[in-house]
């Protein structure tokens, strides 16, 4: 069976002022897919793949499936278009449900790209979006294929339309909420994965996120599968409260400790490159660790954050293992 890899490149909210916005790198087989785009999308990839030890740049991506338009989410498009299609010489993929996707152009990104002059002197060239991307339109009725990657959606509870994704690849799937209020049906559907990332909030009485407190008092089963994104930095005095298995470089099999937490010698996590690095399930506890050798400072990169961390330091990539049972 294909190692399927889970990097993340950013895990705040929108307001963040201490990590990049959610943004994660999913890969199998030496593809990659990214889950949203924001704005420093490179930036974003060199940090996160350099210290999860599997550097990689555009060049390596098969495409990004965007929940919504939001800017947290969505404003490196720009750059991956133009990057991609003036660097890289084609057009970059976007995968996108037709009720997200309507106001892309006219409503995101034609004020940027819409009127190009590329000499001085020279007319304006008028640009459509299909000068720059390929657009992959997702679907609520089955999954929607973008290189080995198949990518299902439904919608979430927020005020622009947005969906959650599932994403088959290596025989493994992800789950990644998106935006959304607290929805019960949306988790009993995510919950069909392997692994589920989830966004979090402090906000108790919200239409538009989800309260920690909801996600808290779910199955253990269910927590100890689920990583947290999309969180403020208020809520960081939360997560220290609990305990957690480090995030690491390779995972091979669900293996939980009689905590429910993964297990770090063989099961969910390896051996954490970054020593400070904790990686959160939502309402546990957990067990401590014993932290490896630092890396040299030239290998840590800026400290951006990691799948509700709150140290701010970043982690290697986490292997998504099958479900068990």
């Amino acid at each position: 069976m294909s190692e399927v890899r889970l990097i993340p490149l950013g895990v705040g909210e929108a307001f963040t002022a201490r990590y990049y916005t959610t943004c994660l790198a999913l890969g199998v087989d030496g593809a990659w897919l990214l889950i949203e785009c924001p704005h420093p999308i490179r930036k974003m990839l060199r940090e996160a793949t350099a210290e999860a030890g599997f550097p990689f740049d555009l060049d390596r991506v098969e495409g990004v499936a965007v929940s919504h338009l939001h800017a947290d989410h969505c404003s490196g498009l720009e750059d991956y278009g133009y990057y991609t299609y003036y660097v890289l010489g084609h057009r970059a993929r976007i995968a996108m449900h037709p009720d997200v996707s309507a106001r892309l152009w006219n409503g995101l990104l034609a004020g940027g790209m819409g009127e190009v002059r590329e000499r001085p002197g020279e007319p304006v060239v008028r640009k459509q979006l299909d000068d720059y991307f390929t657009l992959t339109s997702l679907s609520e009725s089955g999954p929607v294929a973008v290189g080995p990657f198949a990518i299902e959606c439904r919608p979430t509870i927020h005020p622009v339309p947005t969906t959650a994704f599932r994403i088959r690849a290596g025989g493994r799937t992800l789950a990644f909420s998106a935006d959304t209020a607290f929805d019960p049906t949306l988790i009993d559907w995510l919950a069909a994965a392997d692994l589920v990332v989830h966004e979090a909030t402090t906000l108790v009485h919200t239409g538009v996120h989800t309260p920690y407190e909801k996600l808290a008092a779910l199955p253990a089963a269910l927590r100890a599968r689920m990583r947290l994104v999309h969180y403020p930095r208020r809520l960081r005095p939360r997560l220290e409260r609990h305990r957690a298995a480090p995030p690491g470089t390779r995972l091979h099999r669900l293996t939980p400790d009689p905590g429910g937490l993964p297990d770090t010698q063989g099961g969910w996590w390896s051996r954490p490159r970054d020593p400070g690095a904790q990686a959160h399930v939502p309402g546990s506890r957990g067990r401590d660790h014993q932290p490896p050798k630092p890396l040299p400072k030239t290998a840590r990169g800026k400290r951006n954050g990691d799948i509700a961390n709150p140290s701010g330091r970043r982690p290697g990539a986490v292997a998504v293992p099958p479900r068990s049972g």
